[in-house]
């Protein structure tokens, strides 16, 4: 009787293993999670530093047989740098484009003032020949004068337009001076415009921040198929089975593609932030 009773109770021991054997494996796993995604930019400074004194109008006796060039100009602005230990200003053929276009465009106005009447300033004719800068500065005179020596002397004499000629983040210039009737006199008109180019500072690559752009909807897609596959696996019954296994498989193998591509999206996001923080610090101390 006993050895009836034992064998009774190991068989229902063993079948009952074999009934909780049988539901786990038909309803195996759990669901993953999908990371957060919380990426953030950082400010990418987009400077606009514009230095322009108060025109200069000098009032000098008429020379007929005055000539002023951009060549003697540029030499003697330079002079004046070099006196001081600073950089050579390089000559910049866009920059002497804007100069240009900015006398004619005062001779035809019939305006002295860094603002045209149509308002523009220095930064769109810079703008306007395709440069690019991080500080821009114009100087501006009007008057009779005997020579590029006494043009740039008289901008000296002024603390604006010494200033400007000698502000140390400059390291190009353009230069234009022409003769022209003016307020019904013949006079001369000059532009200095001075500029740090964007190039100092080397700028964060936009095609990368294109391609963040572009992973980022690529994860809002697949975001809504992961839940939409958990509602299907929610709504399942029985949970359990080979079908419902299948699911879950299929969710859990979405969700980790999903979290892989959104760690290698969190490196990426961090390296263009740090190019931003380099370019914001160049800025900073070149502006």
């Amino acid at each position: 009787m006993r050895s009836t009773n034992y064998t009774f109770w190991r068989f229902v021991t063993v079948a009952a293993l074999v009934v909780i054997f049988i539901v786990l494996w038909e309803s195996k796993g759990s669901l993953k999670n999908i990371e957060s995604h919380t990426e953030e930019f950082v400010s990418w400074i987009l400077p606009e530093r514009i230095i322009t004194p108060e025109p200069l109008r000098y009032l000098g006796k008429a020379h007929p047989s005055s000539r002023l060039t951009k060549e003697g100009v540029l030499l003697y602005t330079n002079n004046e740098r070099a006196k001081e230990g600073l950089n050579e200003l390089t000559q910049s053929s866009p920059l002497d484009v804007a100069a240009e276009e900015k006398v004619d465009d005062m001779f035809a106005g019939k305006y002295f003032a860094h603002v045209s009447p149509q308002g523009l300033a220095v930064s769109d004719f810079a703008k306007k020949v395709g440069y690019e800068y991080i500080i821009i500065g114009e100087n501006l005179a009007q008057g009779n004068f005997k020579d590029d020596s006494e043009l740039v002397r008289a901008w000296m004499d002024s603390p604006g337009h010494r200033a400007n000629i000698m502000n140390q983040n400059y390291k190009e210039i353009g230069i234009s001076v022409k003769k022209g009737e003016f307020e019904g006199e013949q006079v001369w008109l000059g532009v200095q415009i001075f500029a740090n180019p964007s190039s100092s500072c080397a700028r964060p690559d936009k095609e990368i921040k294109r391609k963040i752009a572009s992973t980022e909807k690529e994860l809002q897609v697949i975001e809504m198929e992961i839940k939409q596959k958990k509602e299907s696996i929610e709504s399942y019954k029985p949970k359990r089975g080979a079908e419902y296994n299948a699911k879950i498989d299929e969710y859990n193998i979405l969700v980790s593609q999903y979290n892989e591509i959104l760690r290698a999206l969190r490196e990426v996001v961090e390296e263009f932030n740090e190019s931003v923080r380099v370019y914001n610090e160049c800025v900073a101390q070149n502006a």
